[in-house]
């Protein structure tokens, strides 16, 4: 066991190059936070000029939206709910809030089902906030989910408008995190993951004589080497993968804030075992389980890694077959 050991801690220790990947990696995650951030201003000035050029020169009812966006973030947000109250029945239109806006439309028939699940969905998350004190992203957006059929009915041109006036940013540690995991970026991670690892282990098979019968004769028998081998590679992944993830959430988590971990999340369960339905679950339940499917892949491409190695002999092959 102690020979294990100081092999496996002599590997590692070749390997410092892969600290300078990680920095990187992190660094060019956290590229991102910033663009989001210079894409929030935009929208938020764009917006304040929409809003004075639909409102001002025409001196039109409802012109509750432009005061409440002047007045702060949560009296704009009291205003976005009361509106989309007011498109769900839910409370009574009047004069000051007729329930459309800016960006809340009345050109397009929400009765008939375009944007309703949207309009539901929204409000529901927004009760949800409200009753456990949660602040909600700032501006407020409807929750548009594109898989489930939400701009069925739409034409193209409506449905560019539609994403287009309802962007979220992501601009807390945890919710950035959450953004990062939804972008597909822990996919490229894990690319770069196997570019650095799919040669690994074809590389000791295929220099057999000069490696594993010199660690032969050090006392580390073959199931050793195949268990230092597995431990390394798996280790390669999860620095690739983890920690740029950590060190982005924990650098915006500290100058940014880390956000609120029961924030809503939208998603599908299946409460009644009747099949699945939408719900919303806490932020914390999605990395948990998000991170567990994380972990449970790195061991899957490292079991695969190591196969593949062991069929082809070939470190090239191993990682065209892993990326594959």
């Amino acid at each position: 066991m102690k020979r294990w050991g100081y092999s496996l801690h002599f590997e590692l220790r070749k390997r410092p190059w892969v600290w300078p990947i990680v920095l990187l990696l992190a660094i060019g995650l956290s590229i991102g936070f910033w663009q989001q951030r210079q894409a929030r201003t935009q929208f938020i000035q764009d917006y304040a000029g929409r809003l004075e050029k639909w409102y001002t020169p025409h001196k039109k009812a409802g012109k509750a939206e432009i005061t409440a966006f002047k007045r702060s973030p949560a009296a704009y947000h009291q205003w976005y709910m009361d509106s989309l109250a007011v498109n769900l029945q839910k409370k009574p239109p009047t004069m000051a809030l007729d329930g459309f806006g800016v960006r809340i439309y009345n050109d397009i028939d929400t009765s008939r089902g375009a944007l309703s699940a949207s309009i539901s969905r929204t409000y529901t998350q927004f009760l949800y906030m409200k009753q456990h004190k949660i602040a909600p992203m700032y501006p407020d957006s409807l929750d548009v989910e594109t898989s489930t059929g939400d701009l069925a009915g739409l034409n193209n041109q409506s449905t560019q408008m539609v994403l287009r006036d309802n962007p979220h940013y992501y601009l807390q540690g945890w919710y950035y995190l959450w953004y990062l995991i939804r972008a597909n970026s822990v996919i490229l991670l894990f690319l770069v993951g196997i570019l650095l690892t799919g040669r690994q282990w074809a590389k000791e098979l295929a220099n057999k004589k000069a490696h594993s019968d010199w660690l032969l004769l050090q006392g580390q028998r073959t199931l050793a080497q195949l268990g230092n081998q597995f431990s390394i590679i798996f280790y390669t992944f999860a620095q690739i993968v983890l920690l740029p993830l950590g060190l982005v959430t924990l650098g915006i988590g500290l100058g940014a804030g880390w956000g609120d971990l029961r924030y809503p999340v939208f998603g599908f369960s299946n409460p009644e075992g009747l099949g699945l339905a939408e719900s919303f679950m806490p932020l914390r339940s999605y990395l948990f389980q998000a991170f567990g499917l994380i972990i449970l892949l790195i061991l899957f491409l490292t079991l695969l890694n190591m196969v593949f190695a062991q069929l082809f002999r070939n470190s090239w092959l191993t990682t065209v077959g892993l990326c594959w």
